[in-house]
């Protein structure tokens, strides 16, 4: 489904089948590093609410879970508790999810061929929101917890920035310098990018994925509030990126580039793909302090670190794929 995300409610086990639902979910909050504000869609304007993460909550804003669990709810006549929703995991306040992965229970002999399941996806997507779809339906195990299960997840972020240019005399291109982000935006911009208002010395990205790789104590990359409610140690597979765009103007001089990274870890603390990002984009436009010292003691001190990182907005984030234990277990193809 297509929207906002965060975490599913307990729910009693009375049911005896379950589909699972993978998930895109594009988002419309405005961040504050730079981003822009997509226009809230119609629907959204008439109903005067907005979509919030993946979870329940007692008050407005709606979140991913409410919207589908209502359109659940219509179609099969089922409550909340019967339902039994169950997501991959929570993501922050606008961020996407292409990969998002959710169980439910419905009425034994609930699409029991090809044809039903599609025919599901269908009846449920016509009761959805225009930014929120069904990707895939499929059955699963009646133990397979799309939390507990997951062996690995892939988050990517996409970012658009003016590449650091110098002039003849060695000095920052005048663009460079006074450009901003307005000089980098487009009308067909989907807010699914972050702008990046400060041109970007890129010539040794890799080294700095290089450097974030790894199995290393993550918590100066978590949020302050949850590096106490897990094991920060952890292993990030994968910390890369590819080029998507490159864009060169004979009168500026100074390339527009946008970058996707692809980021790989059995699992992510609060923030901590934003908090990556974030402190690579500082890295980058050199606003890290005595960077040569910082850099070859990264993870002696995790305190000291958590001073020099901010998190990049969450409208470049977006959950694209989780993979889980086993065949039998994996709900669909992601």
């Amino acid at each position: 489904f297509q929207r906002q995300s965060s975490s599913p409610s307990s729910l009693p086990d009375s049911i005896e089948q379950e589909k699972v639902v993978t998930a895109a979910n594009p988002s419309k909050k405005k961040n504050n590093r730079g981003g822009s504000k997509p226009n809230i869609p119609q629907s959204q304007r008439f109903k005067k609410r907005k979509h919030n993460e993946m979870g329940r909550v007692l008050s407005v804003p709606l979140t991913i879970q409410e919207t589908l669990e209502d359109a659940l709810e219509m179609l099969s006549g089922l409550d909340r508790q019967s339902l039994r929703l169950r997501s991959a995991g929570r993501t922050d306040a606008g961020v996407h999810a292409r990969g998002q992965v959710v169980a439910v229970s419905l009425p034994k002999g609930v699409g029991g061929d090809e044809a039903e399941l599609w025919s599901l996806r269908r009846s449920i997507n016509s009761r959805l929101p225009v930014d929120v779809s069904i990707s895939e339906v499929s059955m699963c195990d009646e133990q397979f917890d799309p939390r507990k299960d997951t062996i690995q997840k892939q988050y990517s972020y996409t970012l658009r920035y003016r590449r650091l240019s110098l002039a003849p005399d060695g000095n920052p291109l005048p663009v460079c310098v006074k450009g901003g982000p307005q000089l980098l935006r487009s009308a067909l911009d989907t807010g699914r990018c972050w702008i990046v208002p400060w041109p970007l010395n890129d010539s040794k990205l890799d080294y700095y994925c290089s450097l974030l790789t790894g199995t290393h104590d993550y918590s100066a990359f978590v949020h302050a509030s949850a590096r106490s409610l897990r094991d920060n140690n952890m292993t990030v597979s994968r910390l890369d990126f590819e080029l998507i765009k490159s864009e060169s103007s004979v009168k500026d001089g100074a390339p527009i580039c946008e970058v996707r990274f692809l980021v790989e870890a059995k699992g992510f603390g609060r923030s901590q793909v934003r908090n990556l990002i974030g402190f690579l984009v500082d890295l980058c436009r050199g606003a890290v302090p005595d960077m040569a010292s910082l850099l070859s003691n990264l993870w002696l001190n995790p305190n000291e670190l958590a001073k020099h990182i901010n998190a990049a907005p969450a409208c470049g984030l977006c959950l694209e794929k989780v993979t889980y234990k086993s065949a039998g277990k994996q709900p669909c193809p992601n």
